[in-house]
């Protein structure tokens, strides 16, 4: 279980693997947005609206983080 012990929830980034804050918080987003697109089954615009983001912004971090569909395994 990941925070809070939810079932199926990811589990945050080591923070003693990172240098910075905002490398913590880059890695703890792109795996939250990683899980919620596999829910959501690469549907774009629904995970936007699951996490309450601008569909336009959740590209944006797609294209930050190198996210594509390959690494997204069903």
């Amino acid at each position: 279980a990941g925070p809070g012990g939810v079932p199926g929830a990811p589990e945050p980034p080591d923070p003693a693997a990172f240098r910075t804050l905002q490398d913590y918080k880059d890695e703890a987003e792109r795996v939250f947005i990683m899980k919620k697109l596999k829910e959501n089954r690469w549907n774009v615009s629904k995970t936007a609206r699951a996490i309450d983001t601008p569909r336009s912004n959740l590209y944006k971090k797609l294209e930050q983080y190198g996210i594509s569909r390959d690494q997204v395994q069903e």
